[in-house]
Formats: structure tokens, C-alpha cells, sequence
């Protein structure tokens, strides 16, 4: 996405509900008005559209311009850009040097296609769940996940603040992971609250 070129802010708040016999005032307050009242403010805003405008008219001129034939030249485009042209009625894509890069933009697309997938899974690890005698483990299920796949544990959205601290303090990790399951390891304080976690599987 392109910047806005307009950086002065331009609320859009000027009074509109003027009434006959009003005073006008430097500052609104002066009279008893709002601050958008006084038409020291009412000036500034005009110039800060001013500015806008003039702003917005010198980033168009660093806009190409259209061809006679309605295309943007390929001599005036960045480098690495890529334009459309149609030969025998069939769409190619065309990069700045005029090569036909339709084939390799094609092959790209199919790879991204074929690229792994993330799923995030709900799972809890209860306060009773916990066994051994520290480190402490506990298993849950977590469905879609495999042996083979990355299962990413962190603190699900729905979190408090004294579950976070206990997963904190507990220091948790996973520490193994089969068909629809993954083990998870505390090695600091043995939580005594449940804590709600998100399990990102990725591959």
C-alpha cells in the first residue's frame, strides 16, 4: 500500500451549528465557544488543508503518466515492475526490461500454493493434570497434530493475568509430541491453576 502524502491532520471538525449573533472571537473560549469556535483555529485548519492539497498535487507529479496508447512507458517504471500486454488475445506478464515473465510469476504462484499451512488448536493444561515429582509433565490432546509437524505452544487469548504469572513462574516447554497429542514439561513452579493454551501446528 502506498503512504498518504498528507501528513498534516485535518480532523474535520469545524463548527457547523453557527447561530445569528455569535461573536467571533481569536479563541472560542473568549466568548464562551468551543475551541473549533475561534477562527484562529478555523485558519489553521484552512491552511493544513491547503497544505494537503499542495501536498497531494507535487505527489501526482511524481506519478507517470499514461501513453497514447493507455499504458505507462516501461522506460519510466521502477525497476522490477511488472505490466500487462496482450498478444493474440492471450495476457502476458511483462517486467521493465520487456521479457515475458508470465511462466516464472506462474510457477511462483503454484509454489506459494504448496506452502505448509498453520492451524491453531485450543487445549488446557488443568491444575490435577500434572504429574511426577518437578519437573512436572502433563499430556494433552491436540488434534491435527502429528510427530512430524511443529506444534508452537504459547498462552492462548483468553489468558488472565494470574494464569500468565503461574505459566510463567511454571516455565513450561514442550517436551514431546505424537498423533493428536503433546506433552508439555513445567521445570520451574508446578502450576496450581488451569492455563489455557494455543497450540500452532505448522506442517
Amino acid at each position: 500500500m502506498a503512504e498518504n502524502p498528507i501528513t498534516p491532520p485535518l480532523p474535520a471538525d469545524l463548527p457547523e451549528n453557527w447561530q445569528y449573533g455569535q461573536i467571533v472571537a481569536p479563541a472560542g473560549a473568549d466568548v464562551g465557544l468551543s475551541e473549533q469556535h475561534g477562527y484562529n483555529y478555523l485558519m489553521a485548519q484552512v491552511n493544513a488543508a491547503q497544505q494537503g492539497v499542495n501536498t497531494l498535487g507535487q505527489a501526482l507529479e511524481q506519478v507517470p503518466a499514461l501513453g497514447e496508447d493507455g499504458r505507462i512507458a516501461a522506460a519510466v517504471l521502477p525497476e522490477g515492475s511488472l505490466r500487462v500486454e496482450t498478444s493474440g488475445g492471450v495476457p502476458h506478464l511483462m517486467d521493465s526490461d520487456g521479457a515475458d515473465v508470465t511462466d516464472e510469476v506462474a510457477a511462483a504462484l503454484q509454489m506459494g500454493d504448496k506452502a505448509d499451512k498453520s492451524v491453531t488448536v485450543a487445549a488446557t493444561l488443568t491444575a490435577s493434570g500434572w504429574t511426577g515429582s518437578g519437573p512436572w509433565t502433563q499430556t494433552v490432546t491436540v488434534a491435527g497434530l502429528t510427530a512430524g509437524s511443529n506444534g508452537i505452544v504459547g498462552p492462548s487469548t483468553s489468558i488472565t493475568d494470574a494464569q500468565f504469572t503461574a505459566m510463567q513462574a511454571a516455565a513450561l516447554r514442550p517436551s514431546a509430541q505424537a498423533e493428536n497429542s503433546l506433552t508439555i514439561k513445567a521445570t520451574g513452579t508446578k502450576p496450581t491453576v488451569s492455563l489455557p493454551i494455543q497450540v500452532v501446528i505448522v506442517g
